[in-house]
């Protein structure tokens, strides 16, 4: 809920429209770092078998990594595409009022983050493959509302699919991941998802806003679908892969 009232709450405080905006969230990131000030890092636990590690590029072209990196930055990139572009065709192309865009983003964020309350759950009682399954489906309906027209509603939709969307792709991927790697690589491992995983939404995040003057909301909607397909790809390979597994362990 903060966020995006720091941008409405900020927008006039100032000549330049929104520069309070960035002045409020000047304060919030120094409550951060007064914050962290407190944190004090844990033990590391080290591993004796460190000298057995695989160099990085192994991890990285296990079939377990491709899925789970993959899964989780095709969720963070699509979602990250989509939401950083709504409010400014909300606001600036179909002029739409301000507080209209800020309880959307606020409805999406809502979206993401709830689920998570349940969403371990629901990967135990239905499956991990269907969940992520399910997140890449949500992510299709998006791109279906989003060109069935850009009123309110359609904004509303949108965005709340694409918040449960991204936490079923992301919590699955990030459940996915500690099968790729071994204890004396996991922080190789997580590393390099970590960079696949926010370099996707850096990119996402930074062409958006030029991909929707540049080409408009319907193609961006349609330029979502082959991440969809992907995804789908990937869950697909991940369930012939588990098949396959169970075979060969029933055989021996």
């Amino acid at each position: 809920f903060l966020g995006p009232e720091i941008g409405a709450q900020g927008r006039d405080l100032f000549a330049q429209p929104f520069a309070g905006s960035f002045a409020l969230l000047a304060g919030a990131l120094v409550c951060g770092l007064i914050v962290f000030q407190f944190f004090r890092e844990p033990a590391r636990l080290v591993h004796a078998d460190q000298h057995t590690a695989r160099p990085l590029r192994a991890i990285v072209r296990t079939p377990a990594f491709i899925i789970a990196a993959g899964t989780a930055a095709i969720g963070f990139g699509v979602m990250s595409f989509v939401m950083t572009a709504t409010p400014i065709n909300m606001r600036e192309i179909c002029g739409l009022e301000l507080a209209d865009t800020k309880r959307v983003i606020q409805g999406h964020i809502i979206a993401m983050y709830a689920p998570s309350l349940i969403s371990g759950w629901l990967i135990n009682r239905f499956g991990l493959n269907r969940m992520i399954g399910l997140g890449a489906i949500l992510f299709g309906v998006v791109v279906i509302i989003g060109l069935a027209g850009q009123q309110l509603v359609h904004f509303w939709g949108s965005l709340l699919l694409l918040g449960v969307g991204w936490n079923l792709l992301f919590v699955g991927g990030t459940a996915l991941l500690p099968a790729s790697y071994a204890p004396a690589e996991q922080f190789k491992a997580q590393a390099a998802n970590d960079l696949v995983v926010f370099g996707a939404q850096a990119v996402a995040a930074l062409s958006a806003g030029w991909f929707l003057f540049s080409f408009g909301w319907n193609v961006m909607m349609i330029a979502c679908l082959p991440f969809v397909l992907a995804a789908l790809g990937l869950v697909l390979w991940k369930s012939r892969l588990d098949r396959a597994a169970r075979t060969a362990t029933s055989s021996q």
